[in-house]
């Protein structure tokens, strides 16, 4: 098809379109994405068919785009977008005042992108970047009615680093603040870190200037961000210690007991949400344990939260062994710097053992599943340290497991699990309820055997009382460790 029957075809659709309808707007957005796409060779003005007001408003269309017709036509919405900047290479062109400067406050596509995002209607990350190549004037940062910028918008999209960039090389302030919350760009990078796993923007605004120690309205400063876990993903892979090593970098004090609104430390959040890393970065880096006040039942295991009955499912086994090696790892830090867990801490562990559902019961050891051929060779070349492999552990009787394995090397055991690792799931998941037996009976056992005690009164020697509790399982000890209130 030629440039001029491209152009007339272009504007006969758009006749058609009545723009106060929005199903016809998007009929037109797939239509005219589903032949331009196809087109090859030089391509009409989309400004001779198209006016700018009219391409915004298809481009927020685009965002929310949804046909009814079939799921695949979904994607319409971001074809047209790849259209406007790969096939017509378009730029916005901004507003100007009477004295010939840009219009900043305009509510723009990538307002309403961030916007989608927020309410968990997921937009590509690569929605963003092409969003950027329209919006490409980095001088100028558009702003919504809620105070969101074009540049907040950058610091929280992943893969957006080259616009944060620019926006900071043209003078931009990296410690702007979002009025409606009081989030500043670097609180809005660490949310994008923690979900996405990316870091360098994190760096970057650091190392531009930004203020570590900035707290938002609710009084959360960037390192309450760190310690938090927010949606379903959580990473805790070093980003507190890549945080603290910058900030010395640019001789910055971190401000590390520094209470939120609600008197919580970065240290608190870190035990609630089961982020060892981040319990370990804090600590190195002076987080007063002395004050340490444990989380109760009702705030602690955040990542439980996406097991909650109703809105998600049972976690699976290889899940349970993740949380459990999570919890306990995270009170081995504490136990290290002199923590003293009291009877409080423990039944408040327990019952978020019991909420998770981590007391193994439904595995029929009779199966013998771990005599299968395949899963013995593959858990002969899982080692947990030297000298002991996965297949070794599994084969140790409970009470030599328990003195065998730290808490440290529990917390490294589901990586020896995951799809890939042992390739047959089913004998992976009774293997990982196995190990979830074996490495909570190190917890439950000293703290069951002492509440037995006491809930006898005394009146056993000690030695029938170990026999006693050296039998029982988990989910036995359990009522016992809870039996007993401070």
């Amino acid at each position: 098809m030629s440039t001029s029957n491209i152009l007339e075809t272009m504007k006969s659709l758009r006749q058609e379109v009545n723009w106060d309808n929005e199903e016809e707007r998007y009929e037109f957005i797939y239509k005219i994405s589903n032949m331009i796409i196809r087109s090859v060779g030089q391509l009409p003005n989309i400004r001779d068919v198209l006016r700018p007001e009219e391409i915004e408003c298809l481009l927020v269309d685009s965002i929310n785009y949804r046909n009814g017709r079939k799921q695949s036509d979904d994607f319409a919405g971001q074809l047209f977008i790849t259209v406007m900047v790969k096939k017509f290479s378009y730029k916005d062109e901004p507003k100007l005042d009477e004295d010939g400067k840009p219009l900043l406050h305009r509510n723009t596509p990538m307002h309403h992108a961030i916007m989608r995002n927020s309410t968990m209607c997921y937009v590509d990350w690569r929605v963003f970047r092409l969003l950027f190549t329209i919006y490409d004037r980095f001088d100028v940062n558009y702003i919504d009615e809620f105070g969101f910028t074009h540049f907040h918008a950058a610091c929280i999209s992943p893969n957006c680093i080259d616009a944060v960039e620019k926006f900071l090389q043209l003078g931009q302030d990296p410690n702007c603040l979002v009025p409606e919350t009081g989030d500043s760009p670097l609180h809005l990078a660490l949310l994008s870190a923690l979900t996405y796993g990316q870091k360098n923007v994190v760096k970057l605004l650091i190392r531009s200037g930004a203020d570590p120690n900035l707290a938002n309205n609710d009084g959360l400063t960037p390192l309450h961000v760190i310690s938090a876990k927010y949606g379903i993903h959580f990473h805790d892979d070093g980003l507190a210690e890549i945080f603290f090593e910058i900030s010395n970098e640019k001789h910055q004090t971190v401000l590390v007991d520094a209470r939120d609104k609600l008197g919580r430390t970065p240290l608190q959040l870190a035990v609630a949400n089961l982020k060892p890393n981040t319990v370990d970065a804090l600590l190195n880096h002076g987080a007063d344990l002395s004050n340490f006040i444990f989380p109760t039942e009702s705030c602690f295991g955040g990542p439980c939260k996406m097991y909650d009955p109703g809105d998600f499912t049972t976690p699976s086994p290889t899940n349970q062994l993740r949380l459990a090696s999570s919890v306990l790892t995270v009170i081995e830090r504490l136990e290290k710097r002199g923590y003293e867990l009291d009877r409080s801490g423990v039944q408040t562990i327990v019952a978020f053992f019991s909420k998770c559902k981590l007391f193994e019961k439904s595995v029929d050891l009779e199966e013998r599943w771990y005599d299968d051929e395949a899963f013995v060779s593959e858990a002969k070349a899982s080692m947990i340290k030297p000298n002991l492999s996965l297949h070794d552990l599994i084969q140790l009787r409970p009470v030599e497991a328990r003195n065998r394995l730290s808490y440290k090397e529990p917390y490294d055991l589901e990586n020896k699990l995951l799809p890939g690792k042992i390739t047959q799931c089913h004998k992976a998941e009774a293997c990982a309820a196995h190990l979830c037996e074996i490495i909570l009976k190190k917890f439950c056992w000293q703290r069951a055997l002492d509440s037995f005690m006491e809930l006898t009164r005394y009146q056993l020697p000690i030695l029938c009382c170990e026999i006693i509790i050296g039998h029982l399982k988990n989910e036995d000890l359990s009522p016992v460790l809870l039996v007993i209130k401070v």
